[in-house]
């Protein structure tokens, strides 16, 4: 197992223990607290007014006899210009809205039922006015005076529009005030400052009110109804109301309690943390991890393998909140523990023992145990470690510099037999130099009689890859190839000569660190896979198996588009001649910039351009590929960056549906070398380059899209 050369070299030994006999079990436990997925509570803000009415007034002119004359009417104290006695409505209309404040009005007139003279309705169209003065009416010119009735009557009261604002508030909290026409969005960002988490406001309308929705997002608290003012309401029948329209569910929340082997814990938040600073006073070694969602949380409680069986712990959930909350409390798995005991025994070329030493038996006895199996020498046992699970000894073998002890030492073992605990295990560890064993070399040529040359040999661990980066490189060689050491490899020196293998040709390399070197391919005449392999001596070298791959040089076809702007973002197809595998890592690298690939398949390479370097006057850029990040294609494609396009105008602006009309877009600067396209919405159609100045585009047939509005109508003063 292992081979010790000169004075002061080491074995460890270690008994280690993990509870009882057979597989250890941890003891894990699980607190879960659940609800069913739960509705969102929402409020509604009602805002109503009355109808709006148009005001009429009737004027009435009778006479039991003919009469002839003129009369006047006022409003606010303001006189008409005299009216002949049996005016037309359109005079009443045209003398009424030339008096300041009457606004439009619209007249009819009629003869009066069963008498001499005229009747005039005069309806008030300006329907922000609300309720209107009494016109009042002058007969004083009306021939006779005395037998002629002119009197005012009003049919129809006007009511007055919604104006104002409102505020709502919640908690006490008022909002700003609020305008009666309030979209949703911004209602939601003034219920923002003052209300718990919003999913939503929406808004909508009938013929005499306005709703708002307020859906709340869950919490742990159930949400109080918001409370409306309409103080600032103006206008006829004017209100605004809240009410709730479906109770919301709250998450759960508030705190619990723990309890084990009858000693419980205050009251604890649902956090794993808090959990943990609760338990770690009354309960066994243990980690917590937890898991939630929306409706759930769980606390997996895993003890230390030594706790065993541990009692379920008890939860009280009397103080946790929330609709619907329930508990349960489970045993993921059972532990078991088993202290470590019994005894173990050092024997020797599998033939003498040291008899049974105690499990926790003190150095000098390993010492005595040790001292007595042959070729041993004088050891010095210390110092003993008492680990979480079991013991170790540091024993130190004094005369291991002789070689008579060296071999014996090769053929200590350790019997472990008699140990207890589960999976009681026995270690014999030997500590070495990580560079390897060095022993002094002799020769003869008798057989016989050795001469001492005074050099070394140095035997070393095995020699085992991990990873090697690139796994692929041209055929022309110049890959700088990293390969790093597996963990039970052994280690390398930064001053060490190494050795790479390529197939059958050999590199030097140099180290990097312990674990880590690197090796420049070479040359091969052929594509294809050969092993990789490394040497700390150039002639024996390591089996792991490690593939390199050789490929031809990438050859590109074309790249496109050719043309970008200078900010960059273009998507650019480069066409491969050869199939490439799109498992490969590839990048581009374009004007000096690398970008890597965003999309590969057998035949393209698409990368995205990088913005043009600032200050670079090259605005014709190289385009190479390459598939190991070190070596790039050399096939000459060309991508040039442009300024952007810009319009200043378009003639003409408008055209038949059909299409087929010759729009020239005036801007700049076009290439009259290259192709221009024009796109109608989100139709394309190819364009004609006429200067640098302006492009010529027909346009397509136009495809309409159908409009629905709806028409509302209302009647009032019936």
């Amino acid at each position: 197992m292992f081979a010790l050369e000169g004075p002061g070299a080491a074995v460890t030994v270690a008994t280690i223990q993990d509870g009882p006999t057979g597989t250890v079990v941890k003891e894990v436990q699980q607190i879960k607290f659940t609800q069913p997925p739960l509705v969102n509570e929402v409020q509604i803000v009602n805002m109503s007014w009355a109808p709006i009415v148009l005001e009429v007034q009737r004027i009435s002119l009778t006479a039991a006899v003919v009469m002839t004359g003129s009369f006047t009417l006022s409003y606010n104290s303001l006189s008409t210009a005299s009216l002949p006695f049996n005016a037309e409505a359109v005079a009443v209309q045209s003398a009424l809205q030339g008096v300041v404040g009457v606004g439009s009005v619209n007249v009819t007139r009629t003869h009066a039922l069963n008498t001499r003279g005229f009747v005039w309705d005069v309806t008030f169209l300006t329907s922000s006015a609300g309720s209107r003065p009494d016109l009042t009416v002058n007969k004083a010119n009306i021939v006779p005076s005395a037998s002629a009735t002119l009197t005012q009557s009003k049919l129809i009261a006007g009511t007055s529009p919604l104006s104002g604002t409102f505020v709502l508030s919640y908690l006490g909290f008022p909002t700003t005030s609020l305008a009666v026409d309030i979209s949703a969005a911004a209602l939601q960002t003034q219920l923002a400052t003052i209300l718990p988490p919003i999913v939503a406001v929406t808004k909508s309308f009938a013929a005499t009110c306005t709703v708002w929705r307020i859906t709340f997002g869950l919490t742990t608290a159930a949400p109080s109804l918001v409370v409306a003012n309409g103080g600032g309401l103006s206008g006829s029948g004017a209100s605004v109301t809240t009410r709730r329209d479906i109770p919301g569910g709250v998450l759960m929340g508030g705190t619990f309690k723990v309890a084990y082997n009858s000693v419980s814990t205050s009251a604890i938040p649902l956090s794993a943390t808090a959990l943990a600073t609760a338990l770690a006073p009354i309960a066994p070694s243990f980690t917590i991890s937890s898991a939630s969602t929306t409706f759930s949380i769980e606390f997996n409680i895993t003890f230390a393998a030594t706790a065993g069986n541990v009692p379920l712990l008890v939860v009280d959930a009397s103080t946790v909140t929330g609709t619907t909350v329930t508990t349960n409390v489970t045993t993921v798995q059972s532990g078991s523990y088993a202290p470590l005991g019994g005894s173990f025994q050092l024997t020797w070329n599998k033939t003498q023992s040291s008899g049974p030493i105690a499990f926790n038996a003190a150095n000098s006895t390993i010492a005595a145990a040790l001292q007595l199996l042959p070729g041993v020498g004088t050891v010095m046992v210390g110092p003993r470690l008492s680990l979480v699970s079991g013991y170790q000894w540091q024993v130190t073998f004094m005369d291991s510099w002789k070689m008579a002890n060296a071999s014996n030492l090769r053929n200590l073992e350790l019997q472990g037999g008699l140990l207890t605990g589960t999976n009681a295990t026995m270690t014999w560890t030997p500590i070495v130099d990580s560079l390897g064993v060095k022993v002094p070399l002799f020769i003869t040529t008798n057989g016989q009689a050795f001469v001492d040359t005074s050099l070394m040999f140095t035997y070393h661990d095995e020699i085992v890859l991990d990873s090697m980066d690139p796994l692929n490189g041209p055929v022309n060689g110049s890959t700088t190839v990293t390969i790093t050491l597996a963990p039970q490899s052994m280690t390398l020196s930064l001053n060490q000569s190494v050795y790479c293998r390529f197939g059958v040709s050999i590199v030097t390399g140099s180290v990097l660190n312990a674990t880590r070197l690197e090796c420049i391919s070479p040359e091969v005449s052929d594509a294809g896979d050969v092993s990789v392999e490394i040497s700390v001596n150039g002639m024996d070298f390591s089996s792991t198996g490690l593939m390199f791959q050789y490929r031809w040089q990438l050859q590109l076809v074309s790249v496109s588009p050719l043309r970008g702007p200078i900010a960059g973002g273009t998507l650019l197809s480069v066409a491969m001649a050869a199939a490439v595998s799109p498992l490969d890592v590839f990048a581009c690298i374009i004007g000096g910039q690398v970008v890597p690939a965003e999309q590969v398949n057998a035949s393209h390479v698409f990368c995205r351009t990088p913005p043009l370097a600032v200050g670079s006057a090259v605005r014709r850029v190289a385009v190479e590929i390459t598939c190991n990040h070190q070596i790039y294609s050399t096939s000459d494609l060309q991508f040039t960056y442009t300024d952007p396009l810009y319009l200043t105008g378009v003639t003409p602006a408008w055209g038949p549906a059909t299409g087929g009309t010759t729009v020239k877009v005036r801007g700049g600067d076009f290439d009259l070398a290259q192709s221009a396209w024009c796109r109608f919405g989100e139709k394309v159609v190819d364009g004609l380059v006429e200067s640098p100045e302006y492009i010529a585009c027909q346009t397509p047939q136009f495809d309409p899209v159908g409009q629905v509005q709806r028409i509302t109508t209302t009647a009032s003063g019936y």
